[in-house]
């Protein structure tokens, strides 16, 4: 099975604080990520395919994923101004666009894995 985390979250400042844009304020609510990484995962159970996603909330480098056999990294367009992307392959991450990421949007996700695949 691959891997896909979301990143929708991160650490910043001098004294460290989490900083997300997704998350909802009543605790019974699902965030934003966790609605775009079931949707994805049921699409992709329907589509047969080896890839299975779930939200990432280790606060890690993205290199680092990509060390502990993350295949995919989808990056919230909340936080994508703030990640440091210079050395990571272009084929290890994927920037969500706004409407994408709050509408659940998968279908250019599963295009993009697609085309992983060919690769």
């Amino acid at each position: 099975m691959k891997n896909i985390a979301i990143v929708d979250r991160e650490v910043v400042g001098l004294r460290p604080r989490m900083v997300s844009m997704g998350l909802e304020i009543n605790p019974f609510k699902k965030s934003l990520a966790r609605k775009f990484s079931e949707e994805l995962n049921e699409r992709l159970i329907e589509k047969d395919s080896p890839y299975r996603s779930d939200v990432d909330h280790s606060f890690e480098i993205l290199d680092d994923l990509i060390k502990d056999g993350i295949d995919l990294i989808l990056i919230s367009p909340h936080i994508v101004h703030n990640r440091n992307i210079k050395g990571i392959d272009p084929n290890s991450y994927y920037f969500l666009s706004e409407d994408e990421y709050l509408n659940t949007k998968v279908d250019l996700v599963l295009k993009c894995l697609e085309d992983l695949q060919k690769l």
